[in-house]
């Protein structure tokens, strides 16, 4: 038997030894492969590459890590996992459907895997999303507050699903130095993955139906100075 032999075969025993680990999909792979493998004696470079890689996986360092991940996962973890859910949930295209909806269907108790935890939240787009809830709040309930001349209010009172623009913000122009106050902080989850996007609920003066801002649509009120 050649030595690339005695590596698939060591790999396929591993891999057995831990099927309990694996998924169904997984198992079902590792199983074609091996077939493969008992009846042409080789794999091509692409199946020997995701063999390695399920070994990898799988080996017992990184099980014990993922096991104490999951008993480890805690109010912390799933409070990061619903703002990136959220995020997730309010684009128009699905990325993570499954996890997403692991996560917001049970908020209070739901366990994500490690792998599962790090695609949701560790990617760039998370990050940047995380970031944005982690810096410091520049308004505050009562603040009074202009709508900047580059805002981008449309988008704040978007349904990304539906595509309805809330009344009187679509045209983002006629909005310019209006002035407004800070009814809610956080009035809802984060959706876009750029900086200052924490959403505010504010009511412009003279208008009795309020409106969601982004914090990069907002700045300080400035007055008149006295002559």
């Amino acid at each position: 038997m050649s030595d690339a032999s005695i590596h698939y075969q060591d790999a396929f025993n591993h891999l057995q030894y831990h099927a309990d680990h694996m998924n169904l999909w997984e198992q079902g792979f590792v199983e074609s492969l091996e077939h493969q493998f008992k009846q042409k004696g080789r794999l091509s470079l692409s199946q020997e590459r995701h063999l390695f890689k399920l070994t990898d996986k799988y080996n017992m360092d990184k099980i014990r890590e993922a096991q104490q991940w999951v008993k480890n996962y805690g109010p912390e973890q799933r409070d990061i996992a619903i703002k990136c859910a959220n995020y997730y949930d309010g684009q128009y295209v699905n990325y993570f459907h499954d996890i997403v909806t692991k996560v917001l269907d049970d908020p209070e108790h739901h366990v994500l895997t490690l792998g599962e935890y790090n695609k949701l939240c560790k990617n760039k787009y998370a990050l940047k999303v995380l970031a944005s809830y982690d810096a410091p709040e520049k308004f505050a309930v009562g603040d009074m507050v202009q709508i900047r001349a580059n805002n981008r209010v449309d988008i704040a009172n978007t349904d990304q699903k539906t595509g309805a623009v809330a009344r009187g913000t679509r045209s983002t122009w006629g909005l310019t130095n209006k002035t407004c106050m800070v009814l809610e902080v956080n009035a809802l989850p984060i959706t876009r993955a750029a900086k200052n996007s924490r959403v505010y609920k504010v009511l412009i003066i003279d208008e009795t139906s309020p409106i969601y801002v982004h914090e990069s649509d907002l700045k300080k009120l400035r007055r008149p100075k006295k002559k």
